[in-house]
Parts: C-alpha cells; structure tokens; sequence
C-alpha cells in the first residue's frame, strides 16, 4: 500500500485489522466471482484495490504447492495407497478455496467433503476419541503423532535428533549428554 499510495499503515493496528477483515471478506468471493474489490480507510481517505482470482492464486501457489507436498507426505507416511482413504474432509478457513478443492481432488482421486460447521467436525473426532480412550469405542483406533522431528542444539549447532516425526505422543526419549 505504501508504494502505491505513499500512505504507511504497518503501525496502525486498526487499519491492518480492517485491511486484513477486507482481504478475507474478497478471498471468500473470489470463489464466486472472478474480480473482487479490496476496500481499506486510512487517514481518512479510502482506498480501492482490483482483485483478481488470477491474482490471488498467483499469490497463494507456493503456498498451495506446500499444502499439496504436505498431503501426498501424509498419504506416503501413512502407507495407504489413495484409494484406501474412504473420505476426505476439508476444515480450515482457506478449504474454501477452489484452488484446495481441486489439489485434494487430485491427491487423494475422489471429492472431499467440505463440512459447513467446522465446529461440528471437530467436535465429533472428539467425541470419538473420548470413547476410544474410555474404551466405549472399541473398533477404532486414533493416536496422536508429532507433524515434526523434534530435536535438541547440543554444541555448535549440532541437532540431536530425539523424537522423530509422525512418533506416537505422548513419547519420551532420556539421552546423557557429555559435553
């Protein structure tokens, strides 16, 4: 904004805040229409910016491409072949997106679920897992793993790693360090 109209808004934080409100308010019409408005008011003046659906996906593709990467690990992680996932459900604010919808298509070769209630979906992986852990549920299994390979800086910027990604937590590893 600051190139384009001079105006520096990164330390108002009321203006970031309606800034940041009107970008998500035109990325959620974007999925409908092909050009959206971005509207902001700063120093009493307002100020207008042309979105483009081109434009967004151009901002959001490395972003996407993490996604992807991130969905085809879990799917190699997990050992199943794609078609053993009997459904896929989206929950997350950008799942909206036509773009996300289309990359899970493509993944996992079937249409995911988007869920209207993202509330509702999580309150019922819950609730499954409260009867699994009070063995009410018995026909089901859900662990909890770590996304990320956790280590500790020993000396000179050397990693021990400790617990490796997608282990089973809670998880424990007793190492002694000599230094």
């Amino acid at each position: 904004m600051k190139s384009a109209t001079g105006v520096d808004i990164s330390k108002n934080k009321t203006v970031l805040w309606k800034l940041r409100e009107s970008i998500e308010r035109a990325r959620h019409e974007l999925n409908t229409k092909d050009v959206v408005e971005i509207k902001v008011t700063a120093e009493n003046k307002e100020y207008k910016y042309p979105m483009t659906k081109a434009k967004l996906e151009e901002l959001i593709e490395k972003l996407m491409a993490r996604a992807a990467e991130t969905c085809e690990r879990a799917l190699k992680d997990s050992g199943l072949e794609k078609n053993a996932i009997e459904e896929v459900i989206l929950i997350g604010d950008m799942t909206d997106s036509n773009k996300v919808y289309e990359i899970i298509k493509k993944i996992f070769g079937k249409t995911p679920r988007q869920v209207p209630s993202q509330e509702n979906i999580v309150s019922f992986g819950a609730a499954i897992e409260g009867g699994i852990l009070s063995g009410i549920v018995k026909e089901k299994l859900a662990l909890d793993v770590t996304p990320h390979t956790l280590s500790a800086e020993i000396t000179n910027f050397q990693n021990h790693l400790l617990i490796p990604r997608n282990s089973v937590i809670p998880a424990q590893k007793d190492i002694v360090i000599c230094l």
